[in-house]
Protein backbone atom coordinates (compact mmCIF):
# COMPACT_ATOMS: atom_id res chain seq x y z
CA UNK A 1 0.00 0.00 0.00
CA UNK A 2 1.48 3.34 -1.03
CA UNK A 3 0.91 6.70 0.62
CA UNK A 4 1.62 10.11 -0.80
CA UNK A 5 4.43 11.92 1.03
CA UNK A 6 4.82 14.96 -1.16
CA UNK A 7 4.13 16.33 -4.56
CA UNK A 8 4.62 13.41 -6.89
CA UNK A 9 6.33 11.29 -4.22
CA UNK A 10 4.99 8.07 -2.78
CA UNK A 11 6.21 5.69 -0.12
CA UNK A 12 5.28 2.29 1.26
CA UNK A 13 4.62 1.80 4.95
CA UNK A 14 7.53 0.21 6.83
CA UNK A 15 7.27 -1.70 10.08
CA UNK A 16 9.62 -1.74 13.04
CA UNK A 17 10.15 -4.45 15.64
CA UNK A 18 7.43 -2.95 17.86
CA UNK A 19 4.88 -3.26 15.03
CA UNK A 20 5.34 -6.96 14.28
CA UNK A 21 4.73 -10.07 16.34
CA UNK A 22 5.86 -13.37 14.83
CA UNK A 23 4.10 -16.42 16.23
CA UNK A 24 4.61 -20.05 15.28
CA UNK A 25 2.07 -21.59 12.95
CA UNK A 26 0.77 -25.14 12.71
CA UNK A 27 1.93 -25.21 9.14
CA UNK A 28 5.50 -24.96 8.02
CA UNK A 29 6.60 -23.23 4.88
CA UNK A 30 9.26 -24.42 2.52
CA UNK A 31 11.95 -21.70 2.49
CA UNK A 32 12.08 -22.00 -1.31
CA UNK A 33 8.42 -20.86 -1.47
CA UNK A 34 9.03 -17.69 0.53
CA UNK A 35 10.73 -14.53 -0.71
CA UNK A 36 11.83 -12.15 2.03
CA UNK A 37 14.07 -10.03 -0.17
CA UNK A 38 13.60 -6.28 -0.55
CA UNK A 39 14.85 -3.49 -2.77
CA UNK A 40 16.29 -0.08 -2.12
CA UNK A 41 16.49 1.73 -5.44
CA UNK A 42 18.40 -0.56 -7.78
CA UNK A 43 19.84 -2.66 -4.94
CA UNK A 44 18.30 -5.94 -3.87
CA UNK A 45 18.83 -7.42 -0.39
CA UNK A 46 18.08 -11.02 0.51
CA UNK A 47 17.73 -10.45 4.26
CA UNK A 48 15.07 -7.98 5.49
CA UNK A 49 17.41 -6.34 7.97
CA UNK A 50 18.57 -2.73 8.06
CA UNK A 51 20.95 -1.93 10.93
CA UNK A 52 20.84 1.57 12.38
CA UNK A 53 23.60 4.09 11.67
CA UNK A 54 24.78 4.31 15.28
CA UNK A 55 28.30 3.63 16.55
CA UNK A 56 26.90 1.44 19.32
CA UNK A 57 25.11 -0.75 16.77
CA UNK A 58 27.19 -0.89 13.58
CA UNK A 59 30.94 -1.17 13.22
CA UNK A 60 32.66 -1.75 9.86
CA UNK A 61 33.05 -5.42 10.82
CA UNK A 62 29.33 -5.74 11.62
CA UNK A 63 28.42 -3.96 8.37
CA UNK A 64 30.56 -6.41 6.39
CA UNK A 65 29.03 -9.47 8.07
CA UNK A 66 25.47 -8.21 7.55
CA UNK A 67 26.26 -7.42 3.93
CA UNK A 68 27.55 -10.96 3.34
CA UNK A 69 24.37 -12.35 4.93
CA UNK A 70 22.21 -10.25 2.61
CA UNK A 71 21.20 -7.37 4.88
CA UNK A 72 22.20 -3.73 4.97
CA UNK A 73 24.14 -1.95 7.70
CA UNK A 74 24.77 1.78 7.59
CA UNK A 75 27.75 3.50 9.21
CA UNK A 76 27.29 6.82 10.96
CA UNK A 77 29.32 9.28 8.86
CA UNK A 78 29.61 11.60 11.87
CA UNK A 79 30.53 8.74 14.17
CA UNK A 80 33.78 7.43 15.51
CA UNK A 81 34.28 4.74 12.84
CA UNK A 82 34.15 7.30 10.03
CA UNK A 83 36.33 9.85 11.83
CA UNK A 84 39.22 7.72 13.00
CA UNK A 85 41.31 5.04 11.31
CA UNK A 86 41.98 3.61 14.77
CA UNK A 87 38.37 3.67 15.99
CA UNK A 88 38.80 0.69 18.33
CA UNK A 89 41.70 2.45 20.07
CA UNK A 90 39.60 5.61 20.40
CA UNK A 91 36.71 3.63 21.92
CA UNK A 92 39.12 2.01 24.39
CA UNK A 93 40.50 5.47 25.27
CA UNK A 94 36.97 6.76 25.91
CA UNK A 95 36.10 3.70 28.00
CA UNK A 96 39.32 4.11 30.03
CA UNK A 97 38.50 7.77 30.74
CA UNK A 98 34.98 6.86 31.85
CA UNK A 99 36.35 4.02 34.00
CA UNK A 100 38.92 6.32 35.62
CA UNK A 101 36.09 8.71 36.54
CA UNK A 102 34.17 5.73 38.01
CA UNK A 103 31.30 6.14 35.55
CA UNK A 104 31.68 2.65 34.07
CA UNK A 105 33.21 -0.62 35.18
CA UNK A 106 34.65 -3.36 33.03
CA UNK A 107 34.20 -7.11 33.02
CA UNK A 108 36.61 -9.49 31.33
CA UNK A 109 35.77 -12.72 29.57
CA UNK A 110 33.53 -14.00 26.82
CA UNK A 111 30.59 -11.91 28.03
CA UNK A 112 32.78 -9.00 29.11
CA UNK A 113 32.40 -5.34 28.33
CA UNK A 114 31.49 -2.14 30.09
CA UNK A 115 28.50 -1.33 32.28
CA UNK A 116 27.54 1.76 34.24
CA UNK A 117 29.07 1.80 37.71
CA UNK A 118 25.92 3.34 39.18
CA UNK A 119 22.34 4.08 38.23
CA UNK A 120 21.88 6.44 35.27
CA UNK A 121 19.85 8.74 37.54
CA UNK A 122 23.03 9.30 39.57
CA UNK A 123 25.29 10.14 36.62
CA UNK A 124 25.20 13.80 35.66
CA UNK A 125 26.46 15.17 32.38
CA UNK A 126 29.04 17.43 34.05
CA UNK A 127 30.71 14.25 35.34
CA UNK A 128 30.76 12.73 31.85
CA UNK A 129 31.99 15.90 30.12
CA UNK A 130 34.70 16.47 32.74
CA UNK A 131 35.86 12.85 32.36
CA UNK A 132 35.98 12.99 28.56
CA UNK A 133 36.88 16.61 27.79
CA UNK A 134 38.42 18.04 30.94
CA UNK A 135 37.55 21.44 32.36
CA UNK A 136 34.75 23.31 30.64
CA UNK A 137 36.05 26.51 29.07
CA UNK A 138 33.95 28.43 26.54
CA UNK A 139 37.03 30.07 24.92
CA UNK A 140 40.56 28.82 24.18
CA UNK A 141 42.04 31.65 26.24
CA UNK A 142 39.81 30.83 29.19
CA UNK A 143 41.35 28.64 31.88
CA UNK A 144 39.78 27.05 34.94
CA UNK A 145 42.26 26.30 37.72
CA UNK A 146 39.80 23.81 39.34
CA UNK A 147 39.46 26.12 42.37
CA UNK A 148 36.60 28.05 40.83
CA UNK A 149 38.87 30.91 39.69
CA UNK A 150 38.77 31.89 36.06
CA UNK A 151 42.06 32.92 34.52
CA UNK A 152 42.98 34.45 31.19
CA UNK A 153 45.87 32.83 29.33
CA UNK A 154 46.88 36.18 27.78
CA UNK A 155 48.61 37.54 30.84
CA UNK A 156 49.06 37.42 34.56
CA UNK A 157 45.31 37.91 35.16
CA UNK A 158 45.97 41.19 36.99
CA UNK A 159 44.23 43.33 34.38
CA UNK A 160 40.56 42.97 33.65
CA UNK A 161 39.63 41.37 30.35
CA UNK A 162 36.63 43.13 28.87
CA UNK A 163 34.82 39.86 28.20
CA UNK A 164 35.85 37.91 31.32
CA UNK A 165 32.52 38.55 33.05
CA UNK A 166 30.57 37.34 30.01
CA UNK A 167 32.58 34.15 29.57
CA UNK A 168 32.48 33.42 33.30
CA UNK A 169 28.68 33.60 33.19
CA UNK A 170 28.57 31.41 30.07
CA UNK A 171 30.82 28.85 31.75
CA UNK A 172 28.72 28.77 34.92
CA UNK A 173 25.48 28.48 32.93
CA UNK A 174 26.84 25.51 30.96
CA UNK A 175 28.13 23.82 34.11
CA UNK A 176 24.80 24.28 35.94
CA UNK A 177 22.89 22.85 32.97
CA UNK A 178 25.20 19.83 32.82
CA UNK A 179 24.88 19.30 36.59
CA UNK A 180 21.06 19.31 36.32
CA UNK A 181 20.98 16.82 33.44
CA UNK A 182 21.30 13.10 34.17
CA UNK A 183 22.07 10.23 31.86
CA UNK A 184 18.63 8.80 32.67
CA UNK A 185 16.98 12.00 31.39
CA UNK A 186 18.89 11.82 28.10
CA UNK A 187 17.92 8.18 27.59
CA UNK A 188 14.28 8.88 28.42
CA UNK A 189 14.21 11.84 26.04
CA UNK A 190 15.79 9.82 23.22
CA UNK A 191 13.16 7.09 23.63
CA UNK A 192 10.13 9.36 23.84
CA UNK A 193 8.15 11.40 21.38
CA UNK A 194 7.63 14.28 23.78
CA UNK A 195 8.61 17.81 22.78
CA UNK A 196 11.81 19.35 24.07
CA UNK A 197 11.40 21.13 27.42
CA UNK A 198 13.89 23.87 28.26
CA UNK A 199 13.16 23.84 31.99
Amino acid sequence: MEIEIGRGKKARRAYGFDDIAIVPSRRTRDPDDVDISWKLGDYRFELPLLASAMDGVVSPTTAGILGKLGGLAVLNLEGIFARYEDADEQLERIAALLKKADLVQSTRGAHGGYVLSRAPEEITMDQAVLALEGAIAPMDCFLDDHDGRVQCSHGDDVGTCATKLLWTRVQMGVIRSLQRTTLAELVEFAQSDRPLSLT
